[in-house]
Formats: structure tokens, sequence, C-alpha cells
């Protein structure tokens, strides 16, 4: 059986506007000089305790706030324009999973406050198995859960084009969401990067 299995930041819901809020709250909070657009960007879809490490080096309550404050924002998680539809599109035709490096506590918390934790059989997070993206593991443990031997995982990095092909699915890159371009996607294995949610539709099957 055939499944489609998304990443989650970026693709499935827009955190940049979260992570945007949540570095300024920390900064603001602890008094300290607000970051720049381009630092923040390169920090897009990291963990909490990653994002405190490269933006706020030396600073041990810079975690703790960031990690209470992005929890804070996940609650008024949005999902990216498009989704909504093609999860119930695609959701009619084939079992739907999520493939993250967050772990489950922020996924969960985020699937809920965007409203779509329910499209979901399946949630496979940081912890879930030893190894992690770009390593197929997480992709495979998605598959074992729903009972499916192949599809589709859609991504926003080069990792996960490589991890979608290692695990012997379809790479699809996220061009609504990547901040990589789609030839950086190509390059890493992506077999389409879509502008939009519903080009993925006609190659599910």
């Amino acid at each position: 059986m055939r499944c489609l299995l998304f990443d989650l930041d970026g693709v499935l819901v827009d955190t940049r506007p979260l992570v945007v809020a949540t570095v300024h709250d920390t900064a603001q909070i602890l008094n300290l000089a607000p970051r720049d657009a381009a630092a923040v960007e390169a920090a897009l879809g990291l963990a909490p305790s990653q994002v405190a490490r490269q933006l706020f080096p030396g600073n041990p309550a810079a975690r703790t706030t960031i990690t209470q404050r992005f929890a804070h924002h996940l609650d008024s998680a949005s999902p990216c324009s498009g989704i909504r539809e093609l999860l119930t599109r695609a959701g009619a035709q084939l079992p739907l999973g999520v493939v993250t490096s967050r772990n489950r506590q922020e996924a969960e918390r985020c699937l809920r406050g965007a409203g779509l934790k329910q499209f979901f059989r399946a949630v496979i997070t940081w912890g879930d198995t030893t190894r992690h993206k770009p390593a197929p593991d997480p992709l495979l443990e998605g598959l074992r859960q729903l009972g499916g031997s192949g599809g589709v995982y859609i991504g926003d990095t080069p990792g996960d084009m490589r991890a979608a092909q290692a695990a012997g699915l379809l790479p699809i890159g996220a061009g609504w969401a990547s901040s990589y371009g789609d030839a950086d996607l190509r390059r890493a294995g992506a077999a389409l990067v879509a502008q939009h949610p519903l080009e993925v539709l006609p190659h599910l099957h």
C-alpha cells in the first residue's frame, strides 16, 4: 500500500512567524540585542535548543526562554496555504503520516494548533528511531506504522530528499515553503519541486 508522508515545519505548518516571534520575545525578555533577519532565517526548522545555541551562544537562559516562548506560539500555528485541501483530497486516497525532527510534544501541539492533527494516522518524531533524517529510518518507521510499502515523501530540505530516496519513496520538494532553491532540491534527488501543494496530487499513484 502506498502512503503519503510529510515533513512538518514549513511544509504543513507555517512555523516561520512562530520562530521569528520566539526569537524576538527571547531577546526582549533577556535584554539582548535583536537578531538580524538573515540569522533568524538560518535558524528556521531547528529545535529550540539549537536555535538558542545558534542565535544566543553562551547564554544558558536562552534555551529555557526559547523553549517556553516557542511552545506558547505553537498554539497559534497556521497551515501553509493549500495544505488543508491537499490533505482532504489525498487523505481520501492514501494513509497520511508526518515525519519530523521535532520532539513529540512540539509536533503534536503544532499540528493541533494548526487544526491538522486529525488528518494523520502516524506522527514520527525525534527519538522514535535511533537514526534521524537524512537517514531513512524515520520514514521507514512511518511506513511501518501506516502498514505501507512505498509512496511519497514531501519535504523542504536536501536532507529530506535524500532520506526519501534512501527509504524508496518518491521525493517531492515543497517549493512553496523551502528556503532552498529548486536546483538544490533537485540535486538532492527531488523528482518534482511543487510550487503549490495541489501540484502533488497527480504524483500520488
